[in-house]
């Protein structure tokens, strides 16, 4: 039985460009709330864009470890991008940083949130904060991308692909 509104994450390093895509790979995000059940061993990480119209839920199944930074400041709060990768174990590996990728010096850093999980699933919140679908306009964006040697954006069509749970 699909669950309307949910998707997974594949495990393929290809894959999860076009995941973090999907969501501009959080930048102007903010973690709004995180949720763990001890008993299922789920953790549930829900994130806010800047405007307010729209947010994601990331659902971690069977957490291997984690690390939450609590963050007290509102505008250190606001990410400017995510990473994913998987591990030699085949978990995944979701962290709240977007200009490194060496998992030792992220798990070191203790002002990173970080949870390593066997599965992600994943789920679009409208602005009243319900699942809903993803629509066609964000699976398939026109992105206006700045060419640097041109200086003029350039249109650039988007085509991301999702499986549901």
């Amino acid at each position: 039985m699909k669950i309307q509104g949910w998707y997974k994450v594949i495990k393929d390093e290809e894959y999860f460009k076009e995941f973090l895509g999907i969501f501009s790979e959080f930048h102007d995000y903010r973690i709004t709330h995180i949720e763990y059940d001890f008993e299922k061993n789920h953790l549930m990480i829900y994130l806010r864009y800047d405007t307010d119209e729209e947010g994601a839920v990331l659902k971690f199944v069977n957490v291997k470890d984690m690390h939450i930074c609590p963050c007290d400041d509102y505008e250190v709060s606001w990410l400017f991008g995510s990473g994913l990768k998987m591990l030699p174990s085949y978990s995944l590996f979701w962290y709240n940083v977007d200009d490194e990728d060496n998992i030792d010096e992220i798990k070191k850093d203790k002002n990173l949130t970080w949870i390593e999980s066997e599965q992600i699933i994943f789920a679009w919140l409208d602005k009243d904060n319900q699942v809903a679908p993803l629509t066609d306009e964000q699976l398939n964006p026109v992105w206006r991308i700045l060419n640097y040697e041109t200086g003029k954006y350039e249109s650039v069509q988007k085509h991301f692909r999702v499986f549901e749970v």
